[in-house]
């Protein structure tokens, strides 16, 4: 486990600027369009503008 990353219900996205993949709150991914900002890169997208969105929680959120 790396020290700072997310336990539980995190759904992981990647940035589909640096291909940097991070955490995010499964109900944030539930909205239709959300604005997430790579931590990697500051690259600004919507949720629905990313190919990769990695969650075993993200079905119980919607």
């Amino acid at each position: 486990m790396i020290p700072w990353e997310k336990q539980g219900s995190a759904a992981w996205v990647a940035c589909p600027g640096c291909a940097k993949w991070f955490p995010v709150d499964p109900q944030l991914l539930a909205e239709r369009r959300v604005e997430l900002v790579c931590p990697g890169c500051a690259q600004s997208f919507f949720s629905t503008d990313t190919a990769f969105v990695a969650s075993s929680a993200l079905s119980k959120a919607t």
